[in-house]
């Protein structure tokens, strides 16, 4: 193949990537935390069920013995309440959305929440996405998103990217909004939980990408690289 045509292809593969990139918006944002539903205590050597290794890693640090009756579970949500009032568990640690979502929030007795637990980037957020050349459609997911979800999503979103982190990191973050302003903490914790780094920054709502990046950078000047890197590579 010729250089020229070489050049060609690689510009309509530009014109194709940027016509597909997705443009996202978010409906107002459910309950972002997390719960301990029913029988709510966890403790060590009991057999706890915890829904990902963000919130195995926090009880760890509330219970450093938890670990010993800890498990992770897949089931869907009403199998394992089932097995909760069968005795099959001593506790389970869900997500408050799911539970709003489904119904099912007369089965929350104990909620997690900061500076305890911190939740998942965009926990509780429901994106919809459309190609970005798409612009009818564009225009009707813009009069349905809820500018505070977009904005605290965006900087959560950003301190993942800033961080290089998955979405199964032990990373935590919390937004509160007051006028015009955006609040963003944010914790990375090692992942025997015995390590965290938190720092809070404070922003204009209209820059929620510029304050997801301070924060994250703090973070790492605070030495998160390494504790990231160690729990993912587990």
């Amino acid at each position: 193949m010729s250089e020229i045509d070489t050049d060609a292809m690689r510009q309509r593969l530009e014109e194709e990537r940027g016509r597909l990139t997705a443009a996202v918006q978010f409906l107002e944002r459910e309950n972002p935390g997390s719960l301990e539903d029913e029988l709510g205590e966890i403790a060590a050597g009991n057999d706890n069920h915890l829904g990902d290794l963000a919130t195995a890693t926090y009880d760890r640090e509330l219970d450093e013995g938890l670990e010993e009756g800890a498990q992770q579970t897949l089931e869907d949500v009403e199998l394992a309440l089932r097995k909760l009032d069968e005795g099959s568990y001593d506790a389970l640690v869900l997500a408050v959305a799911g539970l709003d979502r489904l119904g099912l929030a007369d089965r929350v007795t104990v909620r997690l929440t900061p500076p305890e637990v911190y939740p998942a980037v965009g926990q509780g957020a429901l994106g919809l996405e459309c190609r970005s050349d798409d612009l009818p459609t564009r225009h009707r997911l813009e009069q349905i998103s809820d500018v505070p979800t977009f904005a605290a999503t965006t900087a959560e979103r950003q301190v993942l990217a800033t961080l290089h982190a998955g979405c199964h990191a032990p990373v935590g973050v919390a937004v509160t909004f007051s006028d015009e302003s955006l609040t963003l903490e944010a914790v990375v914790l090692s992942r025997d939980g015995k390590q965290r780094l938190v720092t809070r920054q404070t922003g204009p709502l209209s820059d929620p990408r510029g304050l997801g990046n301070a924060v994250a950078q703090e973070l790492l000047r605070q030495g998160a690289a390494p504790l990231i890197e160690a729990a993912e590579a587990k």
